[in-house]
């Protein structure tokens, strides 16, 4: 499961070096197996379709987000246990991009939003 996990990460166009936090797999990889989805996302039909709301574009779209806002730098631990409760109490079968979001919005440094000083910072 885990290695098709990583399959997936490198169909929607993350390899190594676009990866650097491979705890961020940890989330993921637990939404897969709470939702036995691991037959779906090895099927080429997981990828076909671009629509915002289908859980490929979901998972790319956090995964994205994490990584430029550097989530996992520091403490992730905070950050693991805080999706993994969201993951667990859901009862939606799609990946949960909003619900992670939201939650994140009252932490300063481990949030989703972006404003100019990040932007400035990135470039």
């Amino acid at each position: 499961m885990i290695l098709n996990c990583f399959e997936m990460f490198y169909r929607l166009g993350f390899n190594n070096r676009t990866f650097p936090a491979k705890n961020a797999a940890i989330p993921i990889i637990l939404w897969v197996y709470k939702n036995n989805k691991e037959d779906e996302i090895s099927k080429i039909k997981f990828y076909e379709s671009n629509e915002p709301d289908s859980d490929d574009m979901k998972i790319k779209k956090w995964l994205t987000l994490a990584f430029l806002k550097r989530i996992f730098g520091g403490q992730s631990d905070t950050v693991l246990l805080e999706i993994r409760k969201l993951i667990n109490e859901s009862n939606d079968i799609d990946f949960p991009l909003s619900s992670i979001i939201r939650s994140a919005r009252g932490n300063s440094t481990k949030n989703y939003s972006f404003d100019s000083e990040i932007i400035d910072t990135l470039f």
